[in-house]
């Protein structure tokens, strides 16, 4: 049961880490703001 619930909050931190980066990219990109160095750096 440990290791369940290990696995589960490491999968939600990931998620949570790579969903903040995600946000950003689809701000940048509605705003239309330095689309292209969004994108080749994130």
């Amino acid at each position: 049961m440990l290791i369940l619930l290990s696995g589960l909050g490491l999968m939600f931190s990931l998620i949570i880490a790579v969903g903040a980066q995600n946000v950003y990219v689809l701000r940048q990109g509605l705003r239309r703001e330095h689309v292209l160095p969004v994108v080749l750096i994130c």
